[in-house]
């Protein structure tokens, strides 16, 4: 019988990737350092981009968690006083849904772990902590692992990272990382009785350099979160309340918190850099999730990445085979590796470069400029970004129209087709 593959860490990533290989027949075991199928993730925007909803209607989720309270949403970013609308009003196109979906980590984590548990195929193992890699002629062959204080080794056709931006499965493979530091941080915390003149759209407020979120989720709670230079961090660490409060109410279009009140306490990060991890860089071993790369977190993509991430993975490796093939296990993952450095490493890298800006680099905010005044880029914009149209010929045709449209509004400044659609959508 081929060996299992052996993934580390049961999160958002690890159990996507679980999930996918055992309904292709391979024999997967995960283990989990945590001891209790209910933990979850704390610091988290919890939105979950459209890029990752076919993943989810792929696993079977997206219906349980919708009647878990899911929160259904346009985004739309207040950018230089106007607002840009990140999704279609329609609410599905010819690929699915066009909505993106807000969910808190403590309903989502425990219910992906859940699917796992009711796969044929997969051994999911609480209270397991990896203690050391298993190597074989500079392959790697298997893990060992600890639980109640007695050691095991566990061989493997292929180990998988999927333990989070501080791996321990990356550290023992001496994967090299890339750092890419951020000069933001900030705090969030949930809230009731949070009220908008729009409705229940997920906002996001571009301010250059503050940032601040209101996103509603489910059991009637909002997301509300500021974020700001580490400069200012180090003042409203004195008393994050106020200082989070007073960037709220000053918000243009701002949520109404006359009536709303907190619950539970904040949570947040002070360093919030970026990490990047070479999936391929051991012979018998990949990462997957915020393992191999973890992105800005100010544009909400750490959900959506790891999703996404894991089915790269998993249709890179494709259906199991009747051996352990070693050479089809390293051809899998060079495949891998170009899927998840062609579509999110790219996009990591716009990240980025506004990680260590107070304002927008100048392409991004040419598109947004564009986007103010023209539907098309929006729509773009959202093609882009839902994963619809993201390859080079996506991004080529959105800077072409962004290009067009700037010209445009130089040279004739006056025409702005969409200044009605702004004040209507501003109006509420």
């Amino acid at each position: 019988m081929p060996r299992a593959i052996i993934i580390v860490g049961a999160s958002l990533a690890g159990c996507t990737t679980a999930v996918l290989l055992a309904r292709a027949g391979h024999r997967v075991i995960v283990i989990e350092s945590r001891q209790a199928a209910d933990s979850f993730k704390r610091v988290c925007t919890h939105l979950i981009q459209n890029a990752a909803v076919p993943t989810i209607e792929r696993l079977g989720l997206l219906e349980p968690m919708l009647k878990a309270g899911a929160h259904p949403s346009v985004l739309k970013i207040w950018f230089r006083d106007e607002w840009i609308s990140m999704s279609p009003e329609s609410p599905t196109d010819a690929r699915g849904p066009t909505w993106n979906l807000n969910l808190r980590r403590e309903v989502l984590d425990p219910m992906v772990r859940q699917l796992a548990l009711s796969v044929p195929g997969i051994e999911l193992r609480f209270g397991v902590s990896l203690e050391s890699l298993i190597e074989e002629n500079g392959r790697v062959i298997g893990v060992t692992v600890s639980h109640d204080g007695q050691k095991e080794r566990l061989l493997a056709s292929l180990v998988i990272g999927a333990d989070g931006r501080h791996s321990k499965t990356a550290r023992l493979a001496n994967t090299p990382v890339r750092e890419f530091p951020n000069i933001r941080g900030g705090w969030g915390a949930y809230y009731r009785n949070v009220r908008q003149g729009s409705g229940s759209d997920t906002r996001f407020w571009l301010l250059e350099p503050d940032i601040a979120y209101v996103f509603p989720t489910d059991n009637g709670l909002t997301l509300l979160a500021t974020i700001t230079t580490q400069e200012n961090l180090q003042i409203w660490k004195s008393d994050i309340e106020t200082f989070h409060h007073q960037l709220l109410k000053k918000l243009p279009d701002g949520p109404d918190l006359s009536q709303a009140t907190r619950v539970g306490d904040f949570f947040g990060m002070i360093k919030a850099h970026g990490y990047y991890r070479n999936p391929n860089h051991r012979s018998g071993l990949t990462l997957v999730g915020d393992a191999a790369l973890t992105t800005d977190f100010v544009w909400g993509d750490g959900c959506s990445y790891a999703f996404r991430s894991a089915e790269m993975l998993a249709d890179a490796i494709g259906q199991a085979t009747d051996q352990d093939d070693t050479r089809f296990f390293d051809a899998a993952i060079k495949r891998y590796r170009r899927h998840h450095s062609r579509i999110l490493y790219r996009a990591h890298i716009n990240n980025a470069v506004y990680s260590k800006r107070e304002k927008l680099e100048l392409i991004r905010s040419l598109v947004f400029k564009a986007a103010r005044s023209n539907p098309k880029v929006q729509q773009l914009m959202f093609e882009v970004q839902s994963g619809r149209n993201e390859g080079i010929g996506g991004v080529t045709k959105l800077l072409w129209h962004t290009m067009l449209t700037n010209i445009r509004d130089f040279v004739r400044p006056s025409v702005r087709p969409n200044t009605l659609q702004k004040k209507a959508t501003i109006s509420g």
